[in-house]
């Protein structure tokens, strides 16, 4: 069991840090060996978010506000129920701003006996340097890619999107389940790849219709990462490697782009690709920034 301390601060993947939270305090208050055991009435009050002496603060997609967090304190005083102990629990603590981080430190710096703190956040850049002195300190594991996809299946998810969405989640289960159910992302992308493919393939036809997918912001970023899973997965057959990285049902003309296309080649054009869509995402053009690829594409190419 991982030690705890008056004020702890987890950064990395929110859900997956509220996941830890929970079952640690489980893991205090349960009394049995094999703590948290998940089924006595203190776990599942606590992993169930019911349990009395356990607060939890979830702004959503929100700010944390100053009211909100004194409504948050105002019983931090009062003597815990029935535990040992109270714990308050802040998810996208980066959000408070220094006014609402100064309203916490307040407690931080004269907390009662009786009281733990856990700040779960992305990163943390937005933190006083007095709160993160308070704190210690740990990362939180990310969500491994197969029950990324577990979760996403008992969800209803097809096999396929489950398996894309939790590559492209960098362990975020709310990445995951964003992109999972985003069916744009999966039409429009799903249709880059392909055109992509046929060029790659020989194609030199389909070029001119690249140009569509990178007309706004947004769509250019589906394409970008659709076309980055395809360049990895044909570097990964190049490479001798059997199974798709990213793909369970490969592009009608992925074998043909396979077959003409070099290692040294895909690892040009990844590269290029990846400092296109840093571009994009820096507010470049996106037409002006996807020039740089396609004329990358072109000239391997040509160079055939």
């Amino acid at each position: 069991m991982t030690q705890a301390f008056h004020a702890n601060l987890l950064t990395g993947e929110i859900e997956a840090g509220r996941k830890t939270v929970l079952n640690e305090i489980a893991g205090v208050l349960c009394g049995a060996e094999n703590a948290p055991c998940g089924h006595c009435l203190s776990c599942k009050r606590i992993l169930s978010e019911q349990h009395p002496d356990v607060h939890i603060l979830d702004p959503g997609k929100n700010s944390i506000r100053i009211e909100q967090m004194r409504s948050f304190l105002v019983e931090e005083n009062v003597r815990p129920f029935e535990a040992p102990f109270k714990a308050y629990v802040i998810l996208h603590a980066e959000r408070m701003n220094p006014t609402c981080q100064n309203a916490l430190l307040k407690t931080l710096e004269e907390p009662s006996g009786d009281t733990r703190f856990y700040l779960v956040a992305e990163n943390t850049d937005a933190f006083l340097p007095t709160i993160l002195s308070r704190c210690a300190k740990r990362q939180i594991v990310p969500v491994a890619k197969e029950e990324l996809v577990r979760r996403l299946q008992s969800l209803g998810a097809r096999e396929e999107r489950a398996w894309i969405a939790a590559s492209l989640a960098n362990g975020s289960w709310q990445n995951a389940r964003a992109i999972a159910e985003d069916d744009a992302f999966f039409e429009q992308g799903g249709a880059a790849a392909e055109t992509l493919c046929r060029v790659l393939a020989g194609e030199m036809t389909a070029l001119p219709f690249l140009h569509t997918y990178v007309q706004k912001k947004e769509s250019a970023l589906t394409a970008a990462d659709w076309w980055l899973m395809l360049l990895r997965d044909l570097l990964g057959t190049a490479l001798g490697r059997e199974e798709s990285r990213y793909f369970y049902t490969r592009p009608q003309s992925y074998d043909r782009a396979a077959t003409v296309c070099s290692k040294r080649t895909l690892v040009r054009l990844i590269a290029e690709l990846e400092k296109t869509r840093q571009q994009i995402l820096e507010n470049v053009n996106a037409s002006l920034a996807a020039d740089g690829f396609f004329s990358a594409v072109l000239k391997e190419k040509k160079t055939k």
